[in-house]
C-alpha cells in the first residue's frame, strides 16, 4: 500500500471572498455602490477561486448572491443619482419658499397685533409710555404687543415701571420669541428680526407726528390709523419690515425695534442693506392695512423711500 497521503485540509471550507461578497451585497442596499461594486468584484473572484479548487472550497451560492445584490444596488445608484441631481435644486427651492412663507406669516402676525393694539388703544406708539426713561432704555412696542401675540404669560411678568435693561427688570424679557424671528435666525436669542417703521431719515423716531418724514412708530408721539388713511393711505405706508442688520433685544426701545430708512446709506435691501438680507427674495414689508409685499434689492430708491412716510405726499402711482 502506498504511503502517499491526500491533503484534505481545504475540503468543505467556505471561500472568504464569497462570504465578504455576500456581506457587501447585503449592505449595498444601504451603502449603494460603495459596497455594491466590491460585492460584484469579490463575487466573481470567489466563483473563479471555487471552480479552480475543484470542490474543495464552497460558497458559490454566496458569491452569486453577492453579485446579484451588488448589481441591483449599483444599477439603482446609476438610476437614482441623476434623479437626485435633478430633484435637489427643486427640493432646495421648495425649502427656501417654505421658510420665506413662514417668515411672511410671522411678520403678518406682528402686523395684525399692531392693528389690534391700535384698535384697542386708539393709536400706534414706538415704545411703552415711559416719559421719565430715555427712549433707548424704555420697553419696546413689542412688549405692548405681547397680549396680541398670545404671550400674555410673558406680559404679566414685565414690570411696566422699569426700563428693559434695568437690573430689577423681569427675566421674562430674556426669553426667545419665535414670533419675532426669521426662520433662519438663531431661535434661542431674545432678539427680533422684525422692525417697526419710524420714518425716513436719521433719528426719525424722535420726530413730531406731523413731520412729513415721520413714519408710524415714534418715541413720544401717538399715530392713529386715521392719520395714515388721511395721509398716504394704509395700503402705501410700511408698518413692519424684516432685517438682519444690527439685531437687538425685542424688549428694547429705540433702534433694535423701531428705525427709519436712511436715504444716503445704501444698499437699502440685502445682506449688507438696512432691511431684508435673509434670502434672495429681498425684504418683507407689512403695510398698515396688513397686506404683504416683497421688495427686491433692485427696487427703485424713490419707490422704497416712499413707503416710510405716512404723509409724505408721494404720488400713489409711484409705489403701486
Amino acid at each position: 500500500m502506498s504511503d502517499e497521503k491526500i491533503d484534505m485540509s481545504t475540503e468543505g471550507q467556505i471561500s472568504g471572498k464569497a462570504m465578504v461578497s455576500f456581506l457587501f451585497g447585503v449592505s449595498s442596499f444601504g451603502c449603494l455602490c460603495l459596497t455594491g461594486i466590491p460585492a460584484i468584484i469579490l463575487g466573481f473572484l470567489a466563483r473563479g477561486e471555487i471552480q479552480e479548487t475543484e470542490g474543495r472550497l464552497r460558497g458559490n451560492g454566496l458569491a452569486l448572491t453577492g453579485i446579484i445584490l451588488g448589481g441591483i444596488s449599483t444599477l439603482g445608484t446609476v438610476i437614482l443619482l441623476p434623479l437626485i441631481a435633478l430633484l435637489l435644486p427643486a427640493i432646495q427651492a421648495t425649502q427656501a419658499l417654505a421658510k420665506q412663507q413662514l417668515s411672511i406669516n410671522r411678520a403678518r402676525m406682528v402686523g395684525l397685533a399692531c392693528v389690534q393694539y391700535e384698535s384697542s388703544h386708539g393709536y400706534f406708539r414706538g415704545t411703552v409710555d415711559q416719559s421719565d426713561i430715555a427712549p433707548e432704555n424704555r420697553l419696546s412696542l413689542f412688549v405692548e404687543l405681547l397680549p396680541y401675540m398670545e404671550r400674555q404669560d410673558v406680559y404679566a411678568n414685565v414690570n411696566k415701571e422699569l426700563g428693559w435693561d434695568d437690573p430689577n427688570q423681569s427675566d421674562a424679557l430674556n426669553i426667545s420669541l419665535p414670533q419675532l424671528l426669521h426662520p433662519d435666525a438663531s431661535q434661542n436669542q431674545p432678539f427680533t428680526t422684525y422692525i417697526g417703521n419710524a420714518g425716513l431719515g436719521k433719528n426719525v423716531a424722535s420726530l413730531k407726528v406731523d413731520d412729513p418724514n415721520a413714519g408710524i412708530f415714534l418715541n413720544d408721539e401717538k399715530v392713529t390709523i386715521s392719520m395714515i388713511q388721511d395721509g398716504d393711505g394704509t395700503a402705501y405706508t410700511a408698518m413692519i419690515l424684516d432685517t438682519r442688520n444690527q439685531l437687538g433685544p425685542w424688549a428694547a426701545g429705540g433702534f433694535p425695534t423701531i428705525r427709519g430708512l436712511i436715504p444716503e446709506r445704501t444698499p437699502y435691501i440685502g445682506q449688507t442693506g438696512q432691511f431684508g438680507g435673509w434670502d434672495a427674495a429681498g425684504t418683507i414689508v407689512i403695510f398698515a392695512d396688513v397686506h404683504v409685499s416683497t421688495y427686491l434689492p433692485n427696487t427703485d430708491a424713490e419707490v422704497f423711500q416712499a413707503l416710510f412716510t405716512k404723509d409724505g405726499k408721494e404720488e400713489a402711482s409711484l409705489i403701486e
